[in-house]
């Protein structure tokens, strides 16, 4: 009621004051009307105003031209108890997540300002029930208590589900051994798994390589052997293990185990357990041959005669060495000079028979090596060649002692 009566004494001054001003331009005497506030303050437009009185100076500016409870800025009308822009009075922005309610700038429904921003403080860990209160790492705010939900407990600083954890089973800081696991709040084995004591704990009979077999501790199954069903075997069910080889074959169609481990086909193929040949092929030795062709390619009298990569500057062991493939003498067959026949690949003839070559010896093919593996750099099983054996130029040798990579070859071609 005050602020209304108020305002209708401002109004008289002013209407006193026009018409005086109607008199002094009738010949009457002017009288000078002084503007006052109903509370003895400033007029409208001074900024130390709070923003209420702002607003209601502008509803009753006689130029402002906007409808009741808004406000002239900038030329334009604005709701100065909702504008982010103009919030309670012109230019009053508010801030980045702030809106304006009432003319005055603050967080939105259910959220509260703390530290520059605005957080939920029922779910904020670092602002918990109140600005400022951090919940433990790990544990949640929830409700705007700090705490763990179900099923889960509050251990230290972690929530852990007392039923499945194996660092809390059952009961906080309750910890099951290794290779246990937590099942139903109690320390146990897995299913499938079996407890073998001590430090091997639970494990998977069936399948693990490390303890496979039907009781503890089980057998170590040896590469290429896996565990299946308790059982050490072959991965593919057709294969068949080759001590021999320490490989897992097809002796159905492997030509270097036909129907039984180590039974070689001879450069020929396999089939249905059984070597397949043919004598239709006249090649004599030394003479160039098609790798693949049925063994025996190569002409007999001379046995053991197929079809392999041959260097032709045979024992020169430089960078002008080439290979072509020839009838040769295979590895085991027989051989006395090298006019009589030449060793297939690298094999050399030790009098008698041609051998197969060593690891770290060069080699052209795997069926050069004792071990049947021929590396892309022409040396069985590694990729430098020992000391003492002959190497090429471009060849790396091995260290002293060692199958470490060490020094190029000498131009003496051998290995020191």
């Amino acid at each position: 009621m005050k602020g209304r009566l108020g305002e209708l004494s401002y109004r008289s001054v002013l209407v006193l004051a026009a018409l005086c001003g109607v008199l002094a331009s009738c010949g009457g005497h002017a009288t000078v009307a002084i503007t006052v506030t109903p509370d003895g303050g400033v007029p409208q437009g001074d900024a130390s105003l709070p923003p209420q009185d702002a607003r209601s100076d502008a509803k009753r500016s006689p130029d402002g031209g906007c409808g009741s409870g808004l406000l002239s800025c900038a030329g334009a009308c604005i709701d100065p108890s909702t504008d982010n822009g103009n919030c309670g009075v012109c230019h009053n922005i508010c801030g980045l997540g702030l809106i304006c309610e009432e003319g005055v700038c603050g967080c939105p429904p259910g959220l509260t300002f703390c530290g520059g921003t605005c957080v939920d403080a029922r779910t904020d860990a670092n602002n918990c029930g109140a600005c400022g209160t951090i919940c433990p790492s790990g544990v949640p705010c929830g409700a705007g208590v700090c705490g763990c939900g179900a099923p889960t407990k509050l251990c230290g600083t972690v929530c852990a589900d007392l039923q499945t954890d194996p660092s809390n089973c059952g009961a906080c800081n309750k910890a099951c051994g290794a290779s246990k696991a937590c099942i139903a709040g109690a320390c146990g084995c897995a299913v499938g798994e079996t407890e073998c004591g001590g430090a091997t704990g639970c494990v998977n009979l069936g399948n693990d390589p490390n303890h496979c077999g039907t009781l503890c501790p089980g057998s170590i199954c040896v590469a290429p052997l896996t565990c299946q069903d308790a059982t050490c075997g072959c991965p593919v069910a057709t294969q068949a293990y080759c001590r021999s080889s320490n490989t897992c074959s097809d002796l159905e169609t492997d030509p270097a185990n036909c129907g039984v481990c180590g039974t070689s086909c001879d450069g020929g193929t396999c089939s249905s357990r059984t070597c397949v040949t043919t004598s239709s092929c006249t090649l004599a030795n030394n003479a160039a041959c098609t790798p693949g062709e049925a063994s025996p390619c190569c002409a007999t009298p001379t046995p053991g005669i197929s079809c392999a990569t041959v260097e032709l500057a045979f024992g020169t062991y430089d960078t002008s060495s080439t290979f072509a493939n020839l009838c040769c003498i295979a590895a085991g067959q027989t051989c006395d000079t090298l006019e009589n026949g030449t060793c297939c690949g690298y094999m050399v003839c030790n009098g008698t028979t041609c051998d197969c070559q060593p690891a770290g010896h060069h080699c052209a093919n795997n069926a050069d090596c004792c071990t049947g593996t021929c590396t892309t750099a022409h040396i069985c099983d590694q990729t430098c060649v020992l000391s003492a054996v002959s190497c090429e130029l471009g060849d790396t040798c091995c260290n002293a002692g060692t199958t470490t990579p060490g020094e190029a070859c000498p131009t003496t071609s051998v290995c020191p």
